[in-house]
């Protein structure tokens, strides 16, 4: 059996006018927009509008479906075999001038109409742009009663503009996503570091709920390599908090499962804003970005739907289409190298701090340290440090500014005056569904670049790496030879000038 969905929202009674000159065909056209691909609209005759022809005369005379006789003879309470006529079904019709009344109409004609699998006298299906079209209706009172939730309303098919269009306004609920950190906003992507603490948000907004007495309005969030922060899920509907931490009954609204990272946020009595269709539902969470993250290739995503009812009669559910965001983390890797001609040759023996510009704060982060006079070494919670001397490789990295210092250099050659101060830039995107990094650079921005040899970014693997070079010291003269004697010839020579007495001074 089909459902009812929004009933009024998704029912329409389609009426010719009482007092309109008629078209001689009487028929008219009836169309759909709006809507979703693949919608079935079902229009049901309640009233049949019949051409006569009387001694030359031309008019026109509603009579009652026999389908829905039964239910008219019940809704005007005739009793002792007395059948309702079609007058006083019209009257009876457009008598229901408030919304509520109109409801109850909807609602009651379209359950009999699909308990008794009452025969549509029309059925409009849309095509891929959401639109369906009849051009010979028949005139006459009709109920619309779609197999999915939409937005339309009380229209008048009439004989002088013999045309309906159905705009479709409410349509099932859906949901948008976004991802917010230091320094991007409400993004669809973003580059963030292990232990960054991300807001998400998510959007909707309420559907029209004529015909339920009940609602179910439930946010579902699955996360990849990110943990949920306790107490963290807030819904606001129209700007104003529906469920926050200290609210009474917040932990039986707000579930998480630590194993498939799902957030699952109840609205609760969300039937209660039933008169505020349209109003915006937003529910924001924050995550911190596992170690386990997965670096540079398709990120990892979030994916987010809604959970609503579908069904004023039942507690049935539908879904919304799935959206999703997605957060990617970079790896550094250092390549300590030794000039030969043309070439690079690996150069054991240095050691390295690296650090990261706090984005709110504007201070140096350690991400890694290797700890001074043999204590321990310090790496920020959750990054990864690979140290196979001569490459050392600093994973789960944000974009942004960084400082690489040597503290100690290879035996032979000179420490580093000074840090290496290099940018990263990048940018994500979601194609088809799927992330990718779409830029990854790493730019140097210390004077002098003279250590630096090379620097490269690897788009797939959010890979960017930098060949940096010592220079060797100055080759001091060897004990024993001759630049050796030298100095000291002629430090001996100024030791015994400067003992001998000058003559004119005794004198």
């Amino acid at each position: 059996m089909k459902k009812i969905i929004s009933l009024l929202a998704a029912m329409a009674l389609i009426a010719a006018s009482a007092g309109a000159v008629f078209a001689a065909t009487g028929t008219g056209s009836v169309s759909v927009t709006g809507a979703k691909e693949g919608e079935t609209y079902s229009f049901y005759r309640v009233l049949d509008l019949d051409y006569l022809a009387n001694g030359g005369q031309e008019a026109f005379a509603y009579t009652v479906n026999p389908d829905f006789q039964d239910f008219f003879d019940a809704a005007l309470e005739k009793t002792g075999g007395e059948s309702a006529r079609a007058h006083e079904v019209y009257e009876y019709i457009n008598a229901q001038n408030t919304a509520d009344e109109l409801e109850a109409l909807c609602v009651a004609l379209g359950s009999y109409a699909l308990d008794r699998s009452i025969a549509p006298a029309m059925a409009l299906e849309t095509d891929a742009s959401g639109s369906a079209s009849k051009d010979d209706a028949g005139f006459g009172y009709y109920l619309m009663v779609p197999e999915a939730e939409s937005g339309s309303a009380i229209f008048a098919l009439d004989t002088v503009k013999p045309d309906a269009e159905i705009a479709n306004k409410s349509v099932y609920p859906t949901v948008t996503k976004t991802v917010s950190d230091a320094d991007e906003t409400d993004a669809e992507t973003n580059v963030a570091g292990v232990g960054d603490v991300l807001t998400f948000k998510l959007s909707s907004a309420v559907p029209v709920m004529t015909g339920y007495t009940s609602y179910t309005f439930r946010f579902v969030d699955t996360m990849t390599n990110m943990s949920y922060v306790p107490d963290s899920a807030e819904v606001t509907v129209g700007g104003v908090s529906a469920l926050k931490a200290g609210d009474a009954g917040y932990a039986e609204h707000v579930s998480y499962d630590a194993g498939t990272k799902t957030l699952t946020v109840d609205v609760p009595d969300f039937i209660s804003y039933k008169d505020s269709a349209g109003a915006p539902v937003v529910m924001t969470y924050e995550a911190v970005l596992d170690s386990s993250a997965v670096i540079g290739g398709g990120g990892n995503p979030n994916v987010a739907k809604i959970v609503f009812s579908n069904d004023p009669r039942t507690e049935e559910t539908d879904e919304s289409e799935e959206v999703r965001t997605v957060t990617f983390a970079l790896v550094f890797v250092l390549d300590k190298v030794l000039k030969n001609g043309d070439a690079y040759e690996p150069l054991t023996g240095s050691s390295w701090m690296l650090e990261f510009r706090n984005k709110t704060s504007g201070e140096w982060e350690t991400v890694y340290s290797p700890g001074a006079d043999g204590g321990s070494a310090v790496i920020r919670e959750g990054a990864s440090v690979s140290l196979e001397d001569p490459v050392f490789s600093f994973s789960g990295l944000d974009a942004g500014d960084y400082r690489l210092t040597e503290t100690d250099a290879p035996e032979g050659y000179r420490l580093l005056d000074d840090p290496i101060l290099f940018t990263v830039n990048s940018e994500g995107q979601i194609t088809d569904g799927a992330g990718s990094l779409k830029s990854l650079a790493i730019d140097i921005t210390s004077d002098p670049m003279s250590s630096v040899a090379e620097t490269g970014a690897e788009l797939t693997a959010g890979r960017v790496s930098a060949k940096v070079v010592n220079t060797t010291f100055e080759k001091l003269p060897g004990t024993g030879g001759d630049g050796l004697g030298l100095v000291f010839s002629v430090a001996i020579l100024l030791l015994v000038a400067a003992l001998i007495p000058r003559r004119g001074r005794d004198e």
